[in-house]
């Protein structure tokens, strides 16, 4: 039986045990769940917004929002240079003309040292495009050119006779450029001068430098031949992967064009044309020197090549006849090194075309034994391209062109241009003609 005293401290102890609070452990549960979840939902959107680039939010997290957007470069502002969108020209001295159908390269730009106010300025024309127009003519001779300074314009001193003259461009064929040239009244002491070709651009300051002289060949050649003009003078170049001789300067086109000269004449005698393997004497009716005593030669007869001295060119459109092939003195050096060579060009048939030329400046000799290669080199008396069509049937015109062949060589292979390769030519030395 439990005493008053035993029954009161029951319950303290009862009241010492603490209670359960249900309600409190509950809310506690649903507070965590609901933690998880919205940290769960708000970490996959984030991870959604980072992949998509942006993260847009319902609610408010501690993210740095500015990561988003990417800060431009200073180097975008700058501009791209012109060369990524603009080509640079490989050679400032070409300029395209005639609406890009041809191409004009600036060769040289030259003083005359015994006419110190005239300038010889040289050109190479070559065909680009595949149809042209016979309008398609680039004139040399209106070339002109300007002071940069002072804006001074200086033109052609002569533009007939001090020119290669105009060039049309369907008398080219593509690959095979022609060469031009003018000289030009320019006071002495300008260095700087900007050339304009008509059709054919602007070549902007280029050097005037000075030249030395021509080569002069003498004694005078056996036979007279055309020439383009008063003054036919070397010059150097102002691109330095050109030799300073060049191709003549001399070269003319010899088209017919209306209002303008031809630069190659027929001779107004009719010549019998000699078959094949026959030589032709140089013109009957021409005097030939005494044959008396026996210090006087014919130089002419002397220098006539053996063998078949003639082929035909273009099919049977032309022939062209070899008449001499002879060792000269180079007066600037002193050597025995040029060799001119002369032939003959006839027409046989009645139909030509206006592509049938014959450049003559582009005939080369070979050495047989060595195989090396000798080409012309330009002296005043060389003749420029023939074409067929200025020649009237029947007739014909002398051509001449110096080669440079060096001492010793006395047996070469000449080659011409649509006609062929005459082999073995032998060399001959000029023998002076000496008196009684």
């Amino acid at each position: 039986m439990k005493t008053p005293n035993q029954e009161q401290q029951f319950d303290q102890t009862v009241a010492r045990i603490p209670q359960s609070r249900r309600g409190k452990n509950l809310n506690g549960f649903f507070a965590g769940a609901a933690t998880m979840l919205v940290l769960g939902a708000g970490g996959f959107l984030l991870y959604q917004g980072m992949d998509l680039g942006q993260a847009n939010l319902p609610f408010n997290l501690p993210i740095n929002r500015n990561r988003s957007t990417v800060t431009p470069s200073p180097a975008s502002d700058i501009s791209p240079s012109p060369t990524s969108s603009l080509a640079t020209p490989s050679n400032p001295y070409v300029q395209s003309a005639l609406a890009n159908k041809a191409q004009v390269e600036l060769l040289s730009v030259k003083r005359i040292p015994e006419m110190p106010d005239e300038v010889t300025v040289e050109f190479r024309v070559n065909r680009i495009a595949d149809k042209v127009a016979t309008s398609d003519i680039i004139n040399i001779g209106a070339t002109k050119a300007r002071n940069p300074v002072t804006n001074e314009t200086y033109k052609s001193v002569d533009p007939e006779n001090r020119s290669s003259g105009p060039i049309a461009l369907f008398t080219l064929r593509q690959g095979q450029p022609l060469d031009g040239y003018v000289v030009l009244k320019v006071p002495r002491g300008i260095t700087l001068i900007d050339v304009f070709l008509e059709n054919g651009g602007a070549f902007k300051n280029v050097l005037v430098a000075d030249a030395e002289p021509a080569l002069q060949l003498t004694p005078p050649l056996a036979t007279p031949t055309p020439t383009t003009g008063t003054s036919s003078l070397p010059t150097p170049t102002v691109n330095p992967s050109i030799s300073p001789f060049g191709k003549a300067p001399a070269i003319q086109e010899t088209i017919p064009i209306p209002g303008t000269r031809t630069p190659v004449f027929p001779s107004p005698k009719t010549t019998t044309i000699a078959p094949e393997g026959v030589i032709q004497p140089l013109d009957s009716s021409s005097e030939k020197p005494d044959n008396k005593g026996a210090k006087r030669e014919d130089i002419r007869g002397q220098n006539t090549p053996a063998g078949n001295a003639a082929k035909k060119a273009f099919g049977n459109k032309a022939q062209v006849q070899l008449l001499s092939v002879q060792r000269l003195e180079n007066y600037q050096t002193g050597k025995r090194d040029l060799v001119t060579v002369q032939m003959r060009v006839s027409r046989l048939a009645d139909n030509v075309g206006r592509n049938d030329v014959i450049n003559i400046p582009q005939i080369s000799a070979r050495n047989s034994v060595s195989n090396a290669i000798y080409k012309s080199v330009p002296v005043a008396s060389s003749t420029g391209s023939i074409a067929l069509n200025s020649i009237p049937r029947g007739q014909s015109v002398d051509a001449s062109v110096a080669l440079k062949v060096p001492e010793g060589v006395q047996v070469v292979d000449i080659s011409v241009p649509e006609t062929g390769t005459f082999q073995e030519v032998e060399i001959v030395r000029s023998t002076p003609v000496e008196g009684p």
